[in-house]
């Protein structure tokens, strides 16, 4: 019985364990968010220059990969930096959240509330925004390539300079800003995309085969070179 009994209380803290591991309780390790304005690239790292992440650390330069925070409330948050590859942040509130520089390959914020977060110079590639508040969100540089943002809310929202290759953004979006913003033949748009919205972006496919023809141009024009 007592044996059981001492079985039962290992097996009780190893699954508290295993729960533990798996929530955001993490605390500050001494990793802060640096923006290098020359490299135009942020860094996380310590007081001695020393790189790294905040494991399970809600705040700048948190590790919080893998985790499930489906409905969690990260409003007004400062996030810069952090990694969140992988994150369930499914109905997640990230309205007005800092999310300057985030590595979010894989990540699931579909449902989720991000209105006014910033998310420039972020590595979004692969993540599901599918029926997410994005109202005054600022994607600004960040690499969106083959996302899915079907159904969600594009009001106002920055595309600027932004990287949506292959992105399937199939939402209203009359009011999005998309300056620069690069895309190619497998780019799905919504009806509500305009012509001056197409004018405003760079296709990378046309500019692609451009470069390809004027490579191909000069390679025909060039005479053999002296042996």
């Amino acid at each position: 019985m007592k044996l059981l009994l001492i079985l039962s209380t290992l097996l009780f803290w190893a699954q508290a364990s295993s729960a533990d591991e798996k929530t955001p309780n993490g605390k500050y390790a001494g990793y802060d968010f640096h923006w290098d304005s020359a490299k135009k690239k942020g860094i996380c790292m310590s007081k001695t220059k020393k790189r790294g992440l905040n494991p399970l650390y809600v705040g700048p330069c948190g590790d919080l990969r893998g985790l499930d925070l489906s409905d969690y409330d990260l409003s007004g948050k400062d996030l810069s930096g952090s990694f969140l590859d992988g994150v369930n942040f499914e109905g997640a509130n990230f309205n007005g959240t800092d999310l300057n520089s985030v590595k979010a390959r894989g990540t699931n914020f579909s449902k989720s509330k991000m209105n006014g977060a910033d998310l420039s110079w972020g590595i979004l590639s692969g993540s599901n925004f599918n029926s997410a508040q994005l109202n005054g969100a600022n994607f600004y540089n960040s690499n969106l390539s083959g996302t899915k943002i079907k159904d969600a809310e594009l009001s106002g929202t920055r595309f600027q300079k932004s990287n949506i290759k292959g992105a399937h953004l199939e939402s209203n979006m009359k009011s999005i800003v998309v300056t620069g913003a690069a895309y190619t033949s497998g780019t799905k748009f919504d009806e509500s995309v305009t012509s001056t919205h197409r004018k405003a972006m760079v296709n990378a496919s046309t500019n692609a085969r451009a470069a390809a023809d004027d490579d191909l141009s000069n390679d025909e024009g060039r005479t053999p070179a002296s042996k």
